[in-house]
C-alpha cells in the first residue's frame, strides 16, 4: 500500500495490485475511507467520512495533483519492471 502524503488526518495511498484501472487515489481518516478518480477528480465511493471531509479530501488532491500523478506513474513503472522479471524468470530454462 504505497502511500502518496499525509495532510490534515488524511492518508492517500495506492494498491499496488488493483489491475487495469484508470487512475484513481485513495485516501483514509478517522476510520472513514474512499477513492478518487484522478482525470477528472471525482468522487468513485467513500464509506464512514463525513461530506465535509470528502470536500477537504478533493481538495487536498486537486492541490497536490502532480505528486500523485507522479507516484501513480512511479508505482505503475515499478509494477510493470515486477512483471517483466516475473516473465523473463518463467522462460529460463531450471536444471534441476
Amino acid at each position: 500500500m504505497p502511500e502518496v502524503f499525509r495532510e490534515f488526518g488524511f492518508v492517500f495511498f495506492f494498491y499496488a495490485n488493483e489491475g487495469n484501472e484508470p487512475m484513481h487515489v485513495h485516501t483514509r481518516k478517522a476510520g472513514g475511507f474512499a477513492k478518487y478518480w484522478i482525470e477528472p477528480i471525482e468522487l468513485e465511493f467513500s464509506q464512514g467520512m463525513k461530506v465535509n471531509d470528502l470536500k477537504i479530501a478533493e481538495q487536498l488532491i486537486t492541490d497536490h495533483l502532480e505528486l500523485i500523478k507522479a507516484k501513480w506513474y512511479e508505482m505503475s513503472m515499478i509494477v510493470q519492471s515486477q512483471i517483466k522479471m516475473i516473465i523473463n524468470f518463467m522462460r529460463i530454462p531450471c536444471d534441476l
